[in-house]
């Protein structure tokens, strides 16, 4: 030290300069922030790379998944171009939707639809198959008065009618686009349930791949939802849920030139479960 105690030697040895003179803040903070460690501290190798770490060290999700599921019990009139069929049998349709959504409700999604259905006729058999893919990008917007989300992306449809009045399979396949729209708005809100009712709504374009019907130039597909929701959050943090939905839901196909003559229809009533984690 550059200075000693007079009290225990009697005499300084050195001259006496003073108190060493006190370091500046900036300097202060600076030395112990180099003596503190700010390295990011590396992953485990058993931590999921799709999730960050809260305060406390808990791992949160960065991604969400959803996964969902309905059938519909639909009635349905289709066109093949010679006659027409129809019928008020419940006919089973099924849809499947996955998404990958991230914290800021941006996402990706795939859904599927798919009738396929054999009827026997007083002349024959009637087959049909109407089917449509999806694959969105899409943003949902939460709040307080409910959530939206909009999205658009791939649309793939395939249409088959294969009757005794015709001498060929009737086909259309086609590929295009798609816009899409989502609500749900709470009626009643509780702890951690919601009941509220749900829209969506869809029109796609197709450019025809295969087209024996009447050689389209393109397709629309339109898809109306209306019903009621029942959600519940669950998780410690409440950022996980469970959904029942039952609703009435329209699928319309028409030639483009002549957006307003629907030519095949399909109509029902659906019971959608799905969860979101």
């Amino acid at each position: 030290m550059l200075f000693a105690s007079n009290l225990l030697c009697g005499q300084s040895l050195e001259p006496d300069f003073g108190p060493p003179p006190i370091a500046p803040l900036s300097e202060e903070l600076s030395a112990q922030e180099s003596s503190s460690s700010w390295a990011p501290m590396p992953l485990s190798t058993g931590e999921d790379l799709l999730s960050g770490l809260e305060s406390d060290g808990e791992a949160v999700p960065l991604y969400s998944a959803r996964f969902a599921i309905d059938v519909t019990l639909a009635d349905f009139e289709l066109d093949d171009g010679t006659a027409s069929y129809w019928t008020t049998e419940p006919t089973a349709v099924t849809r499947s939707e996955f998404a990958l959504e991230n914290q800021d409700g941006f996402g990706v999604r795939a859904q599927l639809w798919s009738l396929e259905k054999e009827f026997e006729l007083d002349d024959g058999s009637l087959e049909t198959r109407v089917s449509t893919f999806y694959l969105d990008g899409y943003r949902r917007f939460v709040g307080e008065h409910g959530e939206l989300l909009i999205g658009g992306g791939l649309a793939v449809g395939s249409l088959k009618i294969d009757s005794p009045f015709v001498n060929t399979v009737h086909r259309f396949n086609g590929v295009g686009a798609s816009l899409a729209g989502e609500g749900f708005y709470p009626l009643l809100r509780f702890e951690k349930t919601e009941f509220g009712v749900t829209g969506r709504a869809r029109l796609a374009l197709l450019g025809p791949l295969e087209d024996n019907f009447e050689d389209s130039q393109a397709v629309l597909v339109d898809e109306l939802g209306v019903g009621l929701e029942l959600r519940r959050r669950f998780g410690k943090h409440e950022d996980k849920l469970w959904f029942v939905r039952l609703g009435r839901e329209y699928q319309h196909w028409t030639d483009a030139e002549v957006p307003l003559a629907v030519d095949q229809s399909v109509e029902g009533t659906s019971l959608t479960v799905g969860f979101a984690w």
